[in-house]
């Protein structure tokens, strides 16, 4: 008790000086708020601050991916590997299409290399440089109000053309309305985009950081690779 009651100044006095250091620096804008634009120091120092949220989202990407990846293997040891690889490619789609936009694009990167994907995978995965599933009416018109302050107020002449996007990409959807009486085209993102793909990218960082040390080395192979692709 004695010892500890000796060491409590030492550590008050340490915290003041790390509150006094903390004060002299100012507001770490890296720490409370995302950039705009794509910068990995940025994004990892503030999705690190936040241990609690990445790794809920950590668990949930391994956890669906390994599970993927536990059915192929089970293909392959029943000998069902080639029959079948045609099924996993479209669940591999609908997969990539369910964990979000940031996977969409780098799935979208490797659409466009045929050198990197078995030719059932590249099939699928082409679909989504055309259309990506559409997001649901609600979301859409929750993040224009947002955007636009009273956009279900009369500023569109027809509320159901958000009924129907004509066009849905990674990151947002078009929609065909009208304004005044002329035809206009209004493009959505997708709810939180932002904030989604930034810890997905950060996400994905470490997922393939980890997983170059896979045992398997197909797996290894195309940890290694998504890293690069990440880190360019």
């Amino acid at each position: 008790l004695q010892a500890l009651e000796a060491c409590l100044p030492l550590a008050c006095l340490g915290a003041l000086a790390v509150a006094f250091l903390a004060w002299r620096r100012g507001p770490q804008r890296y720490l409370s708020e995302l950039p705009l634009r794509y910068d990995g120091p940025w994004i990892e120092a503030y999705w690190s601050s936040r241990p609690i949220r990445f790794f809920q989202r950590l668990v949930e990407v391994a956890v669906r991916c390994g599970a993927f990846g536990l059915l192929l293997e089970l293909d392959k040891a029943l000998g069902q590997g080639d029959v079948r690889t045609p099924q996993r490619a479209a669940d591999a789609r609908e997969l990539i299409t369910d964990l979000g936009p940031a996977f969409v694009k780098v799935v979208q990167v490797w659409a466009s290399r045929p050198d990197i994907l078995p030719e059932a995978y590249q099939r699928e995965f082409e679909k989504l440089l055309e259309q990506v599933r559409p997001f649901g009416k609600e979301a859409a018109l929750d993040t224009l109000r947002r955007s636009l302050p009273g956009a279900d107020e009369g500023l569109f002449d027809d509320m159901s053309a958000f009924d129907r996007p004509v066009a849905s990409a990674s990151i947002g959807q078009v929609y065909r309305a009208s304004a005044g009486g002329r035809e206009v085209a209004v493009k959505v993102q997708r709810p939180d985009v932002r904030e989604q793909v930034t810890l997905d990218l950060f996400v994905i960082r470490r997922l393939s950081a980890w997983g170059a040390y896979a045992p398997v080395e197909s797996y290894a192979r195309q940890f290694r690779s998504l890293g690069q692709l990440i880190d360019r």
